[in-house]
């Protein structure tokens, strides 16, 4: 289960490098509305995947490394990822700026994402 909510969260990552780069970049892009859903769709399910795979203890094993509190510290961040994402989402319509909360959304997912990436590398 780990390794699925791994898989589903890089390609919610992949998704959102992209969105960065088209949102940050001079020359717009034709946007895509489903995108961001996409996006959101997979990191939601990473998420889940996740948690379920914390609450099943199928994410314990070994620790060799000191890795074991990575990956409920990532679940915590990614929570708060989404609840970051949701108000950009939310707070995005209307043409109102929100550079500030996609870089605190960038800033949690990221630090999530490295956290799981640890806790699948070195187990």
């Amino acid at each position: 289960m780990i390794s699925l909510a791994f898989w589903l969260v890089t390609a919610a990552v992949i998704i959102g490098v992209a969105m960065a780069v088209h949102y940050f970049s001079r020359e717009r892009l034709l946007a895509i509305r489903w995108v961001p859903t996409l996006h959101g769709a997979l990191a939601a399910l990473g998420l889940v995947a996740l948690i379920i795979a914390l609450v099943g203890g199928s994410a314990s094993g070994p620790d060799r490394y000191g890795t074991d509190s990575f990956a409920p510290a990532a679940a915590g961040l990614a929570v708060l990822a989404v609840i970051a994402g949701l108000t950009v989402t939310l707070r995005g319509h209307g043409g109102r700026k929100v550079s500030t909360l996609i870089g605190v959304h960038a800033t949690f997912a990221v630090i999530a994402y490295v956290l799981l990436l640890g806790f699948v590398w070195l187990r």
